[in-house]
């Protein structure tokens, strides 16, 4: 577990988790077996940025100096915007103009803004609150080495996300993964100097996301394969996803790591009240291991 989120201040308040437990990701795909909640999102882009950083500072010879606390905090703030603008879907944003594009994006400094005084209690001005906005900043502008990061983190965890609703029964969203496989795609184009390290990383292995043909036969668990509350962590372990690309097997390690609490709730959110009730559970603890106070 990460000590990140004792070591570093992070702009968090009650309220603002609440907020991110309230948002739900994938609007247009009521369908979903295990739709998350933007707090989920965003924790696990954190954790996952977090990878990312110390993998490529811990290479021998790196040239990297990847400030993994800075790729950390950006992590979890990534989408604050979406506490007000709806959350539009990675393939309708694909599509728009550059002007849409743009359109978007000041309203979402706009946001930012209303964010940082209002939800924050940042006091305009103060060096808080220019940090609060610059590091929002290098979010959209994915420039710095730890921008790019936690650009690739998102779009991991969007593809980890799609690869657990299909290992969990849901056939529909094997449709998706070509769409997944094309954004990963992207970065071999773009200024992420390191994407060709991470692609062919064995613990990553970003060139092997599935297509959708592929991603079809891939096997799936049940709500009955979770009998007790010890197989949630024991299904998302590395010797239970071995028939999955690494790039979702290190996803699920990672998932079975930071949920150290109710971890049912966050990594099977379609399934967990039906879970407890089978388990005749009644969960208590309202924090995770290392002290964050979660939804």
């Amino acid at each position: 577990m990460s000590n990140i989120e004792n070591a570093e201040r992070l702009f968090l308040t009650k309220e603002w988790l609440v907020l991110t437990a309230s948002v739900k990701r994938y609007g247009d795909h009521k369908e979903m077996v295990h739709r998350p909640d933007l707090w989920t999102h965003i924790r696990r882009v954190a954790y996952l940025s977090e990878a990312i950083s110390k993998y490529l500072n811990n290479l021998d010879y790196s040239p990297f100096n990847i400030d993994s606390k800075k790729a950390f905090n950006m992590g979890y703030h990534h989408d604050d915007s979406e506490f007000i603008l709806p959350d539009i879907n990675s393939q309708v944003k694909h599509d728009f103009t550059l002007e849409q594009k743009e359109k978007l994006k000041e309203k979402e400094r706009e946001t930012i803004k209303a964010l940082a005084t209002f939800l924050f209690g940042l006091k305009k001005d103060s060096p808080e609150y220019h940090k609060y906005l610059f590091l929002h900043k290098e979010v959209e502008e994915k420039q710095t080495l730890e921008a790019k990061i936690v650009d690739i983190a998102d779009k991991w965890d969007a593809v980890g996300e799609i690869m657990h609703d299909i290992r969990c029964g849901n056939k529909n969203f094997t449709k998706l993964m070509n769409f997944s496989a094309n954004r990963f795609k992207v970065f071999s184009f773009s200024c992420h100097t390191f994407w060709d390290i991470l692609e062919e990383s064995p613990i990553f292995e970003f060139n092997k996301v599935p297509t959708s043909s592929q991603a079809a036969s891939l096997p799936t668990i049940s709500i009955d394969d979770l009998e007790q509350p010890s197989d949630v962590i024991k299904i998302m372990s590395l010797e239970k996803t071995e028939d999955y690309p690494m790039a979702y097997r290190t996803w699920a390690e990672i998932n079975k790591t930071i949920f150290d609490v109710r971890p049912e709730k966050y990594i099977f959110p379609g399934w967990y009240i039906e879970l407890w009730k089978r388990w005749n559970y009644k969960p208590s603890g309202a924090t995770t291991m290392s002290g964050i106070y979660i939804p």
